[in-house]
This record gives C-alpha cells, structure tokens and sequence, in this order.
C-alpha cells in the first residue's frame, strides 16, 4: 500500500516527515527511484504537481507541467531519477539528503562491486537493471534485483526470481547453450546476478533483420538454409534441460541469443524444477498458454511457438493460442520439408487442450475466400457488435488510453474513423453520431490540429455525414487554437488541418473558409523557411511517411493547389517531395528504403509504402522512378499486422495509384483475411486483430475500420474510398494509364528495367 501526502507548506512537510519516520520503522517497502529516502523507514520525498496540469511545447508536443512561485509554467520531470526544480530551495531538514540523491559519492558502488567495472547499461525495468561490465578476467552481463520491485502474480519479487536465476543456472552449467553464472552479490536491498558476456543478437531482433518478409521463393529457401539449423539447436537445449530435471517456462524470442551460428538462452528467470508448481509465473504473452499446463507442456508450446516465430512470425498466438496449426500449415507452403517436418512434430507436441483459450473468438480459417462484398458486411456486423454506450464507443489501439480523451473520439483511433467507414460501407450511423455529439460536447482538451489526431479530421467526418452544423461547432472552437508549431504532419499538425479544412470550406465564405486560408499561410512560410517538420505523435518517433513527414506535406500542397487554383503550390510539393525523399536509404538492388535500426519499414504510416502512395497519388509521371524504386522495398511484404497503418492491408492500398495490376494487391488482402481475421458465435460476423496481436480492434489505423476501407478501396479500385479526406487529383499525368503503370509496376524488379 502507498500513501502520498501533500503538505501546504514547507513547515508542514518538515513537521511531518520526522514523524512518518518514526511511525514506520521496522516497516520495509520498494525503494522509489524517482524520491529520496529519509530516515530508517519507508518514507520518501520529492517536489511535484498537486493538480495535473499540461505544458504545450514549441514543436507541437505536450508533457506534464508543474507552477513556479512567478506562476509560469514549468516542466514537471516525471522520469525514474530524482530531480529537483529550479526554483525550488530544500528546507534545512533535508538539504544534505537532497544534495547527496544529486551529487551521490562516486566510487561506492564500484568498490563493492570490484572488480566488476560498469560500462553501460543494457535494459532497465522496475525489476532493476541490466548491464554490460568488465574486469580483468573479460566482459561480463550484471543482471540487478531491487527488493520490493515487480512483483509478479504469484507474490514473487525481484530479487526472488532473481535468486531463482541463479540456482537454475548453476543446475545447468552442463549444458551449453545455457548461459554461464559467474557470480552473485548482495548489496543492501540490491542483488547482482553475474553472467558471462555473450555477444550476438536476440531470436527476435535476427528474425528482424534476416526473415525474407517476402513471398520470393529463393529468398525463402535462403533463409531457410540459415535458419533451420538454429531451430534444432533450440530444440536440442530444450531437450537437455528437461533431461536435467528442470524448465524454462518464458522461452521466447527475446530470451535467446543467437552468437554467430550458435543458439544461447540467457534468461531463466522464470525457471523451475519440472515438477514445481508454476501457478503465477512470470510468461511473455504468444508464447504461453492462455490454460494452466504441466511445465514440459508449457515448454513444448514456447518451443513451438518460438520455432515458428522463425518461420512464420506472427503476434496472432497472444490472442488465440490455436493458430499454431494454421502457422505450421503456411509454413509447409512456403519453406522446404525438412523446414514443414520439424514445425509439424514441434506443433503435435503440444496437447489440444494447451491451446485452449476462454473467450469465444477464434482464428477465422478460410475468410479469404468468402466474396469481398459479403466480407464486408461481416466486417460490419463485428464493428456493430463491439458497439458500447459507455465512454468508449469502440475497442481500439492502446494508445486509446494514452493519449488523452481525444484518443477515444478522432479518426485515428476513436469513433470518428469508425462511424466513416461504417457509413462509407452503407450502415446507419445515427446513434453514432449523436453519441460522439455528445461527448464532443462532454470533453475539453481536444487538440484542434491535425486530421487523424484532431478535432479538425473530426469536423471532416460531421460534414461528410451531413451535418454541417456540428462540424461548424467544432471549427468555431478550434478558431483560437495555437499554431501547432513546427508539428507540419498529416496525422497530428498543420498538413493535416488543410487537408481536412479543403474539404470543409468548399466554395463559400466562412469560418471553414477562413481557417484554411491562415492555415495555408502558416504552412507556406514553414516551408519556404526550411522549417523542420515534428510528428510528435508518431508511433515510432520519426517524422517520416504518409501521416508524418513531409511527404505528407506535399500531399496537402497538392491538393490546396487544386482548391485554390494557384499552382505555386505544385512548387511547395516539389520541396516537400524532395526534403522526403532525401532521408531514404538506397539498397544494393537500387531500392529506396526507410530504415529504422536496420530494418527496412515498407508500411502505409512511416513507411516506403506511404511514400509512394503520396507521389502516386500527386504527381507520377514525374516520380515515376522514385515510385517504382520504392515499391521495390515492399515486393512480396507480409507483416506481423493486418491493419492499414502498419499492416498488409495498408500497403495493399498504397498500391492502388501505383500499379494497375491488381495481383499484388489481392495477395496482400488474401494474407490479411487469412491471417488476422477472427470469428466468434455468429459465422457472419468477423473482427480484426489489432496490432501486436493481443486483443481485437474496431478502430481506423488498426483494425476493423481500416480494413473495411480498404475493402471498399480495391472493391471500388478508388483510394478515396479509404482516406478520410478527398484526395488530390494527380497532375502531369500525360502518358496513357496503362503506359504509366506498366513503367511503374509493382513488379518492375531492377531500376534498370523500370528505366527501359
């Protein structure tokens, strides 16, 4: 239990604290990484906010703010570090606690640790940390325990678990591809666990950068010759430990280590004695079962989810455990026999009864072959059967709940990009309508700009519906709204307010009119200005993409230049275009490429997909080789998703301007209905699997939503069908339709031949 207290006043605080101390003694309790401790109890301190308050900052984004005694605004740092504000002077009973939390003694925990030299750190939990060390004997991994910390469900803390490491380790020091324990240390309420060193990369980050993630059967089968062995290696280890009495029980692909061409497992945090109970134990989710297992079995199933991971990545198992022998049947399709032989034996390993789940909803086998117009209304009939009245209309993405109320009512991942699909597919969205009224008029603190995170997309939504009246509302609202500064993206910034206010104003004077007319202003001077663009609210922190970069950007100057009629705005596009282009990377084929962390990212958001959608749709007989370099990078793609943000259906409609050939787009819907559609009670209704795989969503940018749009897209062969917004009519398109898509095809391989 935590008690906080707020004293009015620094002789309160000073009254109090003594007292606290001397009540709590002999009491223990976590040690809180961002306060400073006083005295021999669990009392800690540190200067906060009493009411939550918001700071707006320069590039668009927002953080939690704390009032100075002058009444400005401050930043109120909320990180795991104790941290003290300017303005704030320590009273005498706690000055010297203060200044030693902020200028601690150097050289105290070295000397306890000796001879162990701390050179980085490689993770950081509550548990404690993890990290890279050295002495005179080589290089060596400390893996750190706080008492009291990351309790996991069966009462067990860190240090505990920790302990447990090393006892099974020390059990299996005979087999080698488990990690070595070296030493373990004590010091105070903190435990180090000491591991040899073992470079290399997880299964998880190998599988990143090596797996084909392509439909190419060379690429596959090279793959294959690689990955195979390190299988068997991992099926060996299994094997011993269980020999040895003892097992893993969070076997997944981040707790092994691939050294070269040898296979290493370095976390046995979880490990117990085959026999124990392992009621409560610590799991990675997709790689346990939803149902309590003997511990072999529970092994037996990580063991083959993890081998498939190899072959078939997939989050698909967190939610429906039974989608292993679907998996295992892709794999014998695509990956040679000894690859099929292994994974079958490995999946008939695991009882029936350890992929059973509780809820009613299963992998949805064979959905790709129901007609495209009937999947549609299956998709609809889920949507509507997720429906609530409460605070959240639909089940969506995480970032639902983490990024403020507006989370639950815009386009991105709230009602809005629901109820537009749902009525672009033909369903009556009254009740919708009026309930997002509503709400509208419930909640502050709706940021205005950007179309898929503001207010702005939401007034787009209203007067497509029409109803013109709230959407009005909404813009008369959003008038006073600050400049989103230099936050230019489609999905939070100022790109996408024009694109959405292109929309609104139509042909007559007004607020709608008004707005964009200042909004456009504001976005020409960023971009004659060199400004550099911010997308605060992207999911991967770059300003890249589609609903991010400045591909976005010339995405909206097209189209003002079409609202306007002025055509200097095809010379902002250019700009923009180039600024995005300019940040690719080029791969030996000549693929252009956006790359994060060495992994080639070939999505509609932030991605090489986006990219070429936007030049596609803008301007392609003058990208036309951009745009086919760019397709490159996503030939043959799957994914780990469905949805149209970061998933297959996405890209399949970021191909529609680019390639006349519709076989590429219908192998990404096939992969996508096949592989993250799942059905409950009614047969004739389907839902979507949101991203990473662990619960279903309705929502635009991740599930049901989105797919419904892009079903009506490639139904239709019309983009406009999936975004929100109308889209610009592509300019400069002065060559047949079918010349232009033939030197620009999805399948043009080298840039020489799309260049004949």
């Amino acid at each position: 239990m935590f008690i906080t207290v707020f004293p009015r006043t620094d002789e309160e605080f000073c009254e109090l604290l003594p007292l606290f101390d001397m009540a709590l003694r002999g009491f223990d309790g976590p040690y809180i990484l961002s306060d400073v401790k006083f005295g021999e109890s669990p009392v800690y301190f540190r200067y906060g906010a009493f009411f939550m308050d918001r700071l707006d900052y320069a590039d668009g984004s927002t953080g939690y703010a704390i009032q100075a005694p002058d009444g400005q605004k401050v930043h109120d740092n909320r990180a795991a570090v104790f941290t003290l504000p300017a303005f704030v002077e320590p009273p005498d009973l706690i000055r010297a606690l203060v200044e030693e939390r902020l200028n601690p003694a150097p050289g105290e925990l070295e000397e306890l640790l000796h001879p162990y030299v701390v050179r980085s750190s490689l993770h950081f939990s509550n548990a404690g940390g993890v990290y890279l060390a050295d002495s005179d004997r080589g290089r060596f991994v400390l893996k750190e325990a706080r008492r009291w910390s990351a309790f996991s469900s069966d009462s067990t803390d860190a240090t505990e678990r920790l302990r447990n490491e090393h006892s099974a380790l020390t059990a299996l020091a005979h087999v080698g591809a488990v990690v070595d324990a070296v030493d373990y240390r004590v010091l105070g309420d903190h435990e180090f666990l000491i591991e040899e060193y073992i470079p290399g990369v997880t299964v998880q980050a190998w599988v990143a950068s090596n797996y084909p993630f392509s439909t190419d059967p060379t690429g596959l089968s090279a793959y294959a010759v690689r990955a195979l062995p390190l299988a068997q290696q991992m099926v060996a280890a299994l094997t011993q430990i269980h020999d040895a009495g003892w097992s893993v029980l969070d076997l997944q692909p981040k707790n092994i280590l691939i050294d070269g061409n040898r296979v290493r497992l370095i976390d046995m945090e979880a490990a117990r004695p085959l026999e124990a109970s392992a009621v409560g134990s610590i799991g990675t989710p997709g790689f346990v079962p939803h149902v309590r297992t003997s511990n072999r079995d529970r092994d037996r199933y990580a063991l083959a989810a993890v081998v498939l991971h190899l072959f078939s990545p997939s989050l698909a198992g967190s939610f429906d455990p039974s989608v292993l022998t679907y998996r295992a049947r892709k794999v014998a399709e695509q990956f040679p026999a000894d690859v099929s032989e292994l994974v079958n034996a490995l999946v008939d390993a695991v009882p029936v009864d350890a992929v059973a789940t509780s809820h009613p909803f299963r992998h949805a086998a064979g959905s790709a072959l129901v007609p495209a117009n009937r999947l549609v209304d299956q998709v609809c009939n889920g949507i509507e059967w997720s429906r609530r009245d409460g605070h959240r209309r639909y089940p969506g993405d995480a970032t639902q709940f983490a990024d403020g109320a507006g989370a639950l009512l815009n386009i991105e991942t709230g009602a809005a990009g629901v109820m537009l699909m749902l009525a672009r597919a033909g369903r009556d969205v009254t009740e919708d309508r009026n309930w997002l009224s509503a709400r509208l008029r419930d909640t502050d603190h709706i940021p205005f700009h950007g179309l898929l995170r503001g207010s702005a997309g939401i007034a787009s939504v209203f007067a497509e519906l029409g109803d013109a009246d709230t959407a009005e509302v909404i813009l008369l609202a959003g008038a006073s709204s600050p400049d989103p500064g230099a936050d230019l993206s489609v999905r939070s910034g100022l790109s996408g307010t024009v694109l959405a206010l292109c929309d609104l104003a139509g042909d007559r004077d007004g607020v709608a009119r008004s707005l964009l007319d200042r909004c456009a202003a504001s976005l020409a001077a960023r971009i004659t200005g060199a400004a550099d663009i911010v997308s605060p609210q992207s999911e991967t922190g770059n300003a890249i993409g589609l609903f991010d970069g400045w591909v976005g950007v010339g995405l909206a100057c097209r189209r003002l230049a079409e609202v306007t009629g002025d055509d200097s705005w095809e010379h902002l596009m250019d700009i923009c275009f180039h600024r995005e282009l300019a940040q690719l990377t080029t791969a030996d084929s000549g693929a252009l490429r956006v790359d994060y962390s060495r992994v080639s990212y070939g999505y509609l958001s932030e991605g090489a997909a986006g990219i070429a959608f936007a030049l596609a749709q803008c301007a392609p007989a003058r990208y036309r080789d951009e745009i086919a370099r760019l397709t490159q990078a996503v030939d043959g793609l799957i994914s780990m998703n469905g949805g149209l943000f970061r998933g297959t259906a996405g890209v399949a409609c970021a191909l529609l301007p680019v390639s006349a050939s519709g076989g590429e787009r219908a192998r990404l819907m096939t992969f996508t209905a096949d592989s993250f559609l799942f059905c409950g009670d009614d047969p004739e209704t389907r839902m979507v699997l949101g991203d990473n795989g662990h619960h279903l969503s309705a929502d635009f940018s991740t599930g049901a939503a989105g797919y419904v749009g892009a079903l009506l897209s490639q139904l239709e062969e019309d983009p406009n069908r999936w975004f929100p917004v109308t889209l610009p009519t592509p300019i400069d398109d002065d060559i047949e339709r079918g010349e232009h898509n033939e030197r620009i095809a999805f399948f043009a391989g080298p840039v020489e031949r799309v260049r004949a």
